[in-house]
């Protein structure tokens, strides 16, 4: 991989955590009005798809699964997925 290649691949990693950190402590109906955490994980999202989307053609023949549209979205999906499981279980009434 080069090292550019890592770089991107960090930020990726980097910005599906700082995602993850700016919801970690609030409810699902918190974070749907606070304007500034919904642009915040809103820019994680863009800058992992910018750092994707720029992943030389090398890396991606070498791990032609890893970084495809459907691995994204998946983990996209995958990080909201988790999100709201873990609203519903904190906050769940009972």
């Amino acid at each position: 991989m080069q090292s550019e290649d890592r770089i991107r691949v960090q930020h990726i990693l980097d910005e599906a955590g700082e995602a993850c950190h700016y919801i970690e402590d609030i409810t699902f109906d918190k974070f749907v009005t606070e304007g500034k955490t919904v642009r915040a994980v809103i820019r994680c999202i863009k800058v992992i798809g910018e750092a994707a989307s720029k992943i030389s053609m090398e890396f991606r023949k070498d791990q032609p699964d890893m970084l495809s549209p459907r691995w994204i979205a998946r983990g996209l999906m995958t990080l909201v997925s988790l999100c709201l499981l873990n609203w519903s279980i904190k906050f769940a009434p009972g």
